[in-house]
């Protein structure tokens, strides 16, 4: 008699679980966020081209090919013969001649010195794909010219640019390959999987207090006991990111993203998902109405953000690292899925008090 309460008790709790998941398509807000977690992952190698770009421009030059003309002021004759460059007496004239689109990139070397250093000031457009064209283009040809150079002095060869500010400043410009590694795996892992847990809450949240606000409650307390329904609507939330979760790696895998330790990466993320509805769940409990507790829960999930990175095993850090394939213990990987669901069911107990 008691299993078939149980029973009837767990299919009361499924049925209102899964309401609850077909209201949530109803949301604009959440729909419209977990479309855009969708996106973001299937796309992931449209975003990591572009990151490529805006940090390493050469990779653009096998799609375009554009002939860029140059003007060179100043007294640089073996620097016009590299560039086969427009040549202007001042740095005046040349600078007309670019802002009236005549050049494309004007090079200023007031008086080369073959046996010294030569400091080029180099003018870029503002046009953000001809900028990029004359980029790719003209740190060729300095290259050309600074290892001619080089040669000329009895100095071995280089293939690195150095890149200084007006002010004769060294600027470190970081190279494509090493940036596009941090973004995805210190930058769009962790955020992805912070955004499925805080996804979750938050539906959470609305779940509980919209039963209150549109007096609900009661119906639905005559259908099912209070257990059941507070059963439900967790696991409503659980529900999220345990399908969300495997759905957004799977899509970054398919765009190229190696994740390395594939089930050690999928614990960390619905560990941190348990611990964010566990966290939510308490918050609901003690402010009970919907402001308050997505006010409160914003507050203390942006808080939460510097400290998710402060140590290599906490669970942004931990992500990144095993993701990347790191060296890890699998005893880590299960001890943060196992304080998930000890917080998760600390919350529950709570939340029915």
């Amino acid at each position: 008699m008691v299993e078939q309460k149980e029973s009837s008790g767990i299919k009361r709790a499924i049925v209102i679980a899964l309401k609850d998941l077909r209201m949530m398509l109803r949301e604009r807000t959440f729909v419209t966020v977990i479309m855009l977690l969708i996106f973001v992952a299937s796309f992931a190698s449209v975003l990591t081209f572009g990151l490529l770009i805006m940090y390493n421009p050469a990779y653009l030059d096998i799609f375009f090919e554009k002939e860029i003309k140059v003007g060179v002021a100043g007294k640089a004759p073996v620097l016009e013969s590299f560039l086969n460059a427009e040549h202007y007496d001042s740095l005046n004239d040349a600078l007309e001649d670019f802002y009236s689109g005549k050049v494309d990139i004007v090079l200023w070397l007031p008086s080369e010195d073959i046996n010294g250093e030569n400091f080029i000031q180099v003018f870029m457009p503002k046009d953000e794909i001809t900028s990029i064209q004359a980029s790719v283009f003209i740190k060729k040809k300095l290259i050309e010219y600074q290892n001619y150079l080089r040669k000329l002095r009895g100095i071995p060869e280089e293939e690195k640019l150095s890149v200084f500010t007006p002010d004769f400043t060294p600027l470190n410009v970081p190279e494509g390959v090493s940036m596009v590694f941090k973004f995805i795996y210190v930058v769009l892992i962790p955020l992805m999987m912070i955004t499925t847990a805080v996804i979750a809450s938050g539906l959470l949240i609305d779940l509980i207090t919209e039963e209150r606000e549109t007096e609900t409650l009661i119906p639905l307390l005559a259908a099912a006991e209070g257990s059941e329904i507070i059963t439900g609507k967790m696991m409503a939330a659980v529900i999220l990111p345990v399908l969300l979760t495997p759905l957004w790696l799977f899509l970054l895998m398919i765009n190229g993203v190696e994740i390395a330790n594939f089930f050690a990466v999928l614990s960390i993320a619905y560990a941190f998902s348990f611990f964010m509805i566990s966290l939510s769940a308490l918050i609901v409990t003690f402010f009970r109405d919907r402001e308050r507790s997505q006010l409160v829960f914003s507050i203390v999930t942006v808080g939460l953000m510097p400290i998710l990175f402060i140590h290599p095993f906490m669970p942004a850090a931990m992500i990144t690292r095993i993701s990347a394939g790191s060296e890890y213990g699998i005893e880590f990987s299960l001890l943060h899925l196992f304080g998930g669901l000890l917080a998760l069911l600390i919350s529950r107990k709570l939340f029915r008090l």
